[in-house]
């Protein structure tokens, strides 16, 4: 009879803390709610990335948090990975 091999990955913390996508990564990097409720993560001091077109989101902005593919980081960080602010206007400054 055949045995099954035990996975190729261990599940122990060590290996996790090994992984480059931390508990708050994985909550930032989501898909957001195409223009419904924003994706859970964000906050002051955070804009949202739309990761497609590099543009971004400050909050109160109707695209914060909704695009289908974004992720939440401070501005600093944005803008020295690429991002620029979005041209259109938003209504909450």
């Amino acid at each position: 009879a055949k045995t099954n091999p035990m996975p190729a990955t261990p599940a122990t913390p060590a290996a996790a803390a090994k992984t480059p996508a931390t508990a708050a990564t994985k909550a930032a990097t989501t898909t957001g709610g195409a223009m419904g409720a924003p994706a859970p993560g964000g906050g002051p001091g955070m804009v949202w990335v739309n990761t497609e077109t590099k543009v971004f989101h400050r909050q109160g902005d109707k695209y914060y948090g909704t695009t289908k593919k974004g992720k939440y980081m401070s501005e600093a960080d944005a803008v020295k990975a690429g991002n620029h602010e979005t041209k259109q206007k938003t209504t909450g400054k």
